[in-house]
């Protein structure tokens, strides 16, 4: 079949060639014919003027009337028409001046007309005979021909509008391109036949192979991928195990962010299913740097201090950072991008008073403004060893109260809309007992087998 195709191409390209040629051809053969035929009307014309008009012509006068009524029995049946000028360029006489008499008087006579390749233009109220195109200035380009009558003070102007070449053109240039395709439809089908023959059994083979190939491209795609979402994920569970003891936090961010984004899509071309399967892996990174902070901060029961606090927030860059030097490694990737996006932004504000970059509105990404959100209102509904959890109504109320502050308006509302999904699914994935940091519940499971061995 690349035979096939490759003389199809062949053919393609030499009946383009042809058809071009031909078209040009016949295109100058029409124009000329068109030319020809302005000159035999505008001859015409001027003899018959000449033998009944005597002396300048003057609209209204008897000259004027017979000299009108020629020139709308110009061109009867054809697409020229013909037009009469006095000295000055002005029209004296116009096919359509019965039905709109706007056109006696308009002036010409500085309308140009180009006579062929390389030569000067003239103006249509030229003392010489003029064939060729002129442009007129409110649209549209006529071949015309002028004949000068100077005993009449006129110059008769007959014209045909470009366009009309392409009605006279079509038809040959149908035929042409018919006959080209068939004796080319036929040379091709007398190739394919052939070529059929001579390669079928190739076909099947090469077939079998490319299918083969292209299940083993995408196995080795998909595991690739597998792996490193199983590495991206391994890393944002360690870390949700130095902060949480139930591992429902990540599925938890996943389902809220997943919630928004159905809710943003018909607004947002770029959320798609991909898209929020993307969101809710990427989500789950959004604080791997907090492997980076110390468990004395980390795991404090207590108020932070403002050094505490500063240092804690720079878990942010280092989450992202952490993310950077996986794609060096492992190559670009929609998922590592919209991971580093995640793990840098989701701490940043509406208004610009988050952190680590400060910046606000559109600046921060649409990934990162929905995990703020989901972020949020987790933390608030999550019951811990140093506060209690707020009830979905009170998570509800704070981020109402924040939107246009912390939280983009667009996104606010798309939560207001999903709040009772919100509600069911925490119900669902959110424990009754309080979470404590993994760290702490091994020690405290420690002391309490201690106390078990010393009481018995």
């Amino acid at each position: 079949m690349a035979v096939v195709a490759v003389q199809a191409a062949v053919l393609v390209v030499g009946a383009a060639a042809i058809f071009v040629q031909t078209r040009s051809a016949v295109v100058r053969s029409v124009a000329q014919e068109i030319q020809l035929g302005n000159s035999r009307i505008a001859d015409d014309l001027a003899e018959r003027m000449r033998a009944v008009l005597d002396g300048p012509i003057r609209p209204g006068g008897e000259s004027w009337r017979r000299a009108q009524a020629m020139i709308e029995r110009t061109g009867a049946g054809t697409v020229a028409s013909a037009l009469l000028l006095d000295g000055s360029g002005r029209v004296v006489c116009h096919p359509d001046l019965r039905t709109d008499g706007d056109v006696l008087g308009a002036q010409m006579g500085s309308w140009t007309v180009r006579p062929g390749e390389g030569g000067a233009e003239v103006d249509l109220t030229s003392e010489v005979a003029v064939s060729g195109l002129l442009d007129v200035p409110f649209g549209g380009t006529w071949y015309v021909t002028t004949r000068p009558i100077p005993e009449l003070g006129a110059t008769i102007v007959v014209r045909t509008p470009q366009s009309a070449l392409a009605s006279m053109v079509s038809p040959a240039m149908t035929r042409t391109w018919l006959a080209l395709a068939a004796v080319g439809a036929g040379m091709l089908a007398l190739t394919a036949v052939c070529a059929t023959i001579v390669a079928s059994r190739y076909d099947r083979r090469l077939v079998r192979l490319n299918r083969e190939l292209s299940a083993e491209v995408d196995r080795r795609v998909e595991q690739g991928l597998a792996l490193r979402n199983a590495l991206i994920f391994g890393l944002a569970k360690l870390a949700d195990y130095r902060d949480s003891d139930t591992g429902k936090h990540l599925e938890r961010i996943a389902v809220y962010s997943e919630l928004i984004a159905l809710e943003l899509a018909p607004a947002h071309a770029e959320i798609t299913d991909a898209w929020i399967e993307r969101l809710k892996l990427a989500s789950s990174l959004h604080d791997i740097g907090k492997v980076g902070i110390p468990d004395v901060i980390l795991l404090k029961p207590g108020k932070l201090t403002p050094d505490e606090r500063r240092l804690m927030e720079e878990h942010a860059k280092m989450g992202a950072d952490t993310l950077i030097a996986i794609r060096d490694k492992l190559g670009d990737g929609p998922l590592i991008n919209m991971g580093i996006e995640v793990a840098m932004q989701h701490h940043e504000k509406w208004d610009g008073t988050g952190y680590p970059l400060g910046i606000r509105g559109e600046s921060i990404s649409l990934p990162g403004r929905i995990v703020a959100l989901t972020d949020f209102y987790d933390a608030v509904t999550s019951k811990r060893v140093y506060k209690d959890a707020m009830t979905h109504q009170q998570a509800h109320e704070l981020i109402l109260e924040n939107s246009g502050t912390h939280f983009d308006p667009e996104i606010v509302s798309a939560f207001r809309r999903r709040a009772f999904e919100f509600e069911r699914q925490r119900a669902r994935l959110q424990p009754e007992e309080i979470e404590v940091p993994h760290a702490e519940a091994v020690l405290l499971r420690l002391q309490e087998s201690t106390l078990q061995r010393e009481a018995a």
